[in-house]
């Protein structure tokens, strides 16, 4: 497979009929280059972007916690959530959506005995943690 570096962009075109995405270019050596890339795998690169940036650790004046806690992460607020039931032929399962419609959307599908167990787990979380105090600069977000 020839290995080309694009050394500027010219242009961006959808081709809808042929569920691509072309990138028009110039390579080093001044030749046209066209790269074509299938819309299905810009879909999967946006949510994977979207999945790492989630989980990025990010600076934080908070001390690092021991193994399995978190010092920090993007809070989700619970306003934007959604909880429903699937049924059949895409269920039985529970389904749950955060951040909807936004780019940082969040979508699960969960089977039921699943679903049961991270809610055992969140409830568990929360009774450790329901006395603890709420740091000043996250009280607004709780």
């Amino acid at each position: 497979m020839p290995k080309v570096k694009l050394a500027s962009i010219i242009g961006l075109k959808t081709r809808g009929t042929d569920k691509v995405f072309s990138i028009f270019g110039k390579d080093g050596a001044g030749r046209d280059v066209e790269i074509e890339l299938p819309l299905a795998f810009l879909t999967r690169l946006s949510a994977e972007a979207r999945r790492a940036a989630l989980a990025t650790p990010r600076p934080t004046s908070l001390p690092a916690n021991a193994a399995g806690d978190w010092g920090e992460v993007v809070p989700l607020d619970v306003k934007t959530a959604a909880v429903g039931t699937l049924q059949p032929p895409a269920g039985p399962a529970v389904g749950l959506v955060f951040d909807h419609g936004n780019d940082t959307e969040l979508a699960f599908r969960l089977p039921p005995a699943t679903a049961l167990e991270v809610g055992k787990m969140l409830l568990a979380e929360g009774e450790k943690l329901k006395d603890a105090p709420i740091p000043g600069a996250l009280k607004h977000k709780a």
